[in-house]
């Protein structure tokens, strides 16, 4: 490229392959900087600068640069790599050399380039073009009104080449104005992708390729945008383009999809962070739709710009999706004079004019575009304009006066420039373009048809990935991302009723689960203390990767244990305790998971029936001979468990809810814990069984997690117990007795003993009778530990009436607990925590929902507080009742281990 000698420049602009050998960059004597694109294994990952010393880059100096400031960028590429490769898993060393995956059929890509007097430029284009890869079908020039035959006589000169890898084509487009062009363009191209870009650009010979594996691996995107970089930054107005933004939108991936108009944010309409026209490609279909480029707006037009982000909009607006995909990427060469430069700013404006075609054309849209209008306007020109009146300015003050000019005039300068188009459509015989969006709320197809909202919960193993294929009937999905029997934690993905690529939701894993991705191939990879090392492990492999050819190795995963803790003696017995009221579907769906349990040790199953007197219950446990039943007459949670607690022979004692099923090796992953001494209690994970309804999705949310306590393990104590200084215990932060297990001894111990059976469900209480004992079992001195590998899944309420009951119960079971320890164990705090501390919180809750944060209704907030009054009431009358109906136990601990199936329980087949 050519240097000058300038006051911000140059600034040499090259790229370099990470990935590979890394070479000397020389030449630079006259550049004052370089600014390097850095790829790995082809995907463009971000920028490093370095100032040029003895006109020259160093090989070293760029791997410094590149290990220092986009490790982290290359670790992601590598994890996204694996997991949609299937190899998740990989030491990091391995992980690195793993390249992208790509779609195995691409469709056929047509590029379109509009282009008026500018061979020169044109010339530059055409000669990168003839590079691309990928399934490229044709490239059609729209010659838009030149006025001498040079374009013509280039293109058609090219296209007689024999030696050309597709078809070249000249059309000429009398209409003057790039929309015009544009809409020649589909008129008259042939493939099912249509790919637009400028005639001052030099297009990536991996541009095609992109845009066609982006298509092919998402089929519902109707339109795809591209990063655009600079091709050279040779002059002060080029460096003063990008230092104002320039056209880069960044190295991530980016997806917006809104099915329904009237839920697309104000700051979405602003679709310019989306890309620009330089780089853009639909299918074909698409305009069909929505219509084709309005021919009032963009370059040639009163207005000068805005063709290509007016289009964005309507693809969004009308319920499509967009993307942008940085792999489709292009050089573009901007301004390189002033003058130049500041009309190219001047006409930023057009965003006004934009916002004036839309509005008009979807008048319920004008709230959103104010708000918008008035963001651009403080953050694009006012805030800028104000800052260089008070501090140096990076840049000269006319461009901001421009930009104003710009804005000012965008509005009017767009119903000027429709009449034109509308005076030049009826001299050309056409008819004015429409092109108008669809009413909000009228065009998301299928989704409008379906219930709003509705949820997919699925589990995705790392060791077998194979994407989400079977969710395109809902809305959204919650997938819980496995790796070799172990829990890593949650990844939520929209996907409006759509498939979800392999690639995108690898992406989302990588995202959301980052940390313990890079833990997966050794044994402690749960252990939040160990990440230290393990992110040291995988930046050390980056910093001896880059710059280097991948050497030979094996790409297999390593084995692991699951969950990497010591087991559990075999000659453990274990008891499990399951507490019902007539719910004869989810017991029986319950019962058959714990019979599909594979463990090596004894185990019975019991079940206490908490209404005998209907029968429902002895019904289902007939169907399993070896489950034993239990009656328990009064009713209450904690008076069915402490049944079962009672009549129980194990030396293990686990407890879960008849609304819950447990997934294969659950049990050992829940008792493993117990080979320590020191352990008397364990409680595990809680995720949704599903999230179809309203009241499902809203308990999930409830308290950040619902019955879950997170993905990482932890453990509490005597010393955590007196941490809390004067607030209260926070025991409702260890999980639940739906999932949790306990050594048979706890139950014998007088300061412990058997469940509080005031407090629970069935009582007036509400609940709190789990963490009542978690809160003696800590008082005590024990140790309670929370194991998130050993999950279960759980039926949330379906209704909302059921929600307001669960909800309702468990705010005055707060309350309840509280009074029951400071009128049992004298702990005072109590009284700090229901008479300041949770009135804070409440009113924090009304505050945030005043400020606009509605994602809690202030129905349930009311009713949470009008629960915890409930509360003092309810626990005093739980006590009348215990008192009347009297308390169980004692528990005593028994001698033996459990006995065969014929007279306790069923004794699982132990796992081969």
């Amino acid at each position: 490229m050519q240097k000058g000698n300038l006051v911000l420049g140059p600034i040499y602009v090259g790229e370099a392959e990470a990935a590979q050998a890394l070479q000397d960059i020389s030449g630079l004597e006259t550049c004052l900087k370089a600014q390097i694109l850095v790829r790995w294994h082809g995907v463009p990952i971000g920028w490093v600068h370095l100032p040029v010393r003895n006109g020259r880059i160093t090989a070293e100096r760029l791997k410094r640069a590149i290990t220092d400031r986009l490790s982290w960028d290359i670790l992601r590429q590598g994890l996204v790599n694996t997991v949609a490769a299937g190899k998740a898993g990989l030491p990091p060393a391995a992980m690195l050399d793993v390249k992208p995956v790509r779609p195995s059929k691409l469709p056929k890509v047509s590029v379109a380039v509009c282009t008026r007097d500018r061979p020169d430029d044109l010339a530059l284009c055409l000669s990168a073009i003839l590079k691309l890869k990928g399934p490229v079908a044709e490239v059609v020039i729209i010659d838009n009104a030149s006025k001498t035959g040079a374009v013509k006589e280039l293109v058609e000169k090219t296209a007689a080449r024999s030696d050309l890898p597709f078809e070249v084509r000249y059309v000429r487009e009398d209409r003057p104005g790039l929309d015009w062009a544009r809409n020649r363009a589909i008129l008259e191209s042939r493939s099912e992708i249509i790919a637009f870009t400028d005639d001052d650009v030099v297009v990536d010979p991996n541009w095609a390729l992109a845009i066609a594996e982006a298509f092919a691996g998402d089929p519902d995107l109707s339109a795809v945008t591209g990063l655009v970089v600079p091709y050279e930054l040779e002059t002060d107005a080029q460096i003063m383009f990008e230092l104002n933004g320039g056209f880069s939108r960044g190295f991530e991936r980016k997806r917006l999809h809104f099915p329904d108009a009237e839920h697309m944010p104000w700051y979405d309409f602003g679709t310019g962070k989306l890309g620009t026209g330089a780089n853009m490609a639909f299918r074909r279909s698409v305009f069909a739709e929505i219509g084709v480029f309005d021919p009032a707006l963009d370059v040639g037009t009163p207005t000068n710009g805005a063709g290509d982000l007016e289009m964005f909009f309507r693809v969004l607006f009308n319920g499509k999706a967009l993307a942008y995909e940085p792999s489709a990427m292009v050089w573009h060469r901007h301004r390189r004079d002033f003058a130049t430069l500041k009309r190219q700013i001047g006409d930023n404006g057009s965003v006004f004019a934009m916002i004036a075609r839309s509005v008009s054309q979807s008048p319920d849209s004008f709230g959103r575009f104010l708000r918008l209008g008035r963001s651009w306007a403080w953050t694009g020109i006012f805030r800028p304009a104000i800052r260089g009146m008070v501090a140096p300015r990076t840049l000269p003050a006319e461009l901001y006066g421009a930009h104003l000019r710009g804005a000012l005039r965008g509005p009017s300068s767009y119903f000027r420039s429709k009449k034109l188009a509308q005076q030049i459509a009826l001299r050309s015989g056409a008819s004015p373009v429409q092109a108008a969006p669809v009413a909000a709320g009228s065009s998301a197809g299928d989704a409008d048809r379906r219930p709003a909202g509705e949820c997919a919960v699925r589990t995705i193993d790392l060791a077998d990935y194979n994407g989400l294929p079977d969710i395109a009937a809902y809305n959204w999905a919650k997938a819980y991302v496995t790796y070799a029997g172990v829990l890593l934690g949650p990844v939520d993905i929209v996907n409006h009723y759509h498939a979800v690529s392999p690639v995108r939701l690898a992406e989302k894993i990588v995202q959301d689960l980052n940390g313990k991705m890079l833990c997966l191939h050794a044994d402690d990879g749960a252990e939040p203390q160990r990440h230290g090392a393990h992110w040291s492990e995988a930046y050390a492999a980056v910093a001896d990767r880059i710059g280097r050819p991948a050497r030979r190795r094996a790409a297999t995963a390593p084995a692991r244990d699951a969950g990497g803790a010591e087991a559990l003696s075999a000659d453990q017995s274990v008891s499990i305790v399951i507490g019902t009221f007539d719910r004869p579907d989810d017991l029986r769906a319950c019962l058959k998971s714990l019979l599909a349990q594979e463990t090596p040790r004894e185990v019975e199953i019991i079940v206490a029936d908490n209404h005998p007197a209907s029968g429902i219950t002895a019904l289902v446990t007939s169907e399993f001979p070896t489950v034993r039943r239990v009656e328990e007459p009064r009713q209450g949670v904690a008076y069915a468990r402490n049944a079962g607690i009672v009549a129980s022979r194990g030396d293990i004692i686990v407890t879960i809810d008849d609304d819950v099923e447990v997934p294969a090796g659950w049990l050992e992953r829940l008792i493993a814990p117990f080979a320590r001494r020191d352990v008397l209690g364990v409680t595990g994970n809680v995720l949704p069984y599903e999230l179809k309804t309203e009241s499902q999705q809203k308990f999930e949310a409830y308290g950040n997690g619902g019955l879950g306590r997170g993905f990482y393990r932890f453990e509490v104590d005597r010393a955590w117990f007196d941490s809390f200084g004067l607030n209260s215990v926070q025991t409702w932060n260890l999980g639940g007795t739906a999932n949790s297990a306990y050594r048979a001894e706890v139950f014998a111990d007088p300061d412990v003993g058997l469940m509080e059976e005031s407090l629970g469900p069935g009582m007036p209480s509400g609940v709190g009778e789990d963490i009542y004992l978690f809160y003696r079992i800590l008082k005590a001195g024990g140790t309670i530990l929370y194991e998130p590998t050993a999950y279960l899944w759980h039926k949330h309420r379906r209704t909302m009436d059921a929600l307001r009951r669960q909800i309702w119960g468990y705010s005055k079971g707060f309350t309840s607990y509280q009074l029951t320890t400071l009128f049992r164990d004298r702990d005072f705090r109590a009284l700090l925590n229901l008479f300041v501390y949770l009135p804070k919180f409440r009113l924090g809750q009304v505050w945030r929902w005043v400020r606009g944060d509605r994602s809690y209704p202030m129905k349930l907030i009311a009713l949470e507080w009008y629960g915890n009054f409930a509360g003092y009431p309810a626990l005093w009358k739980s006590l009348r009742r215990v008192k009347k109906m009297g308390r169980s136990g004692p528990y005593r601990r028994p001698v033996a281990h459990v006995p065969a199936p014929a007279e306790a329980g069923v004794v699982m087949q132990p796992a081969e």
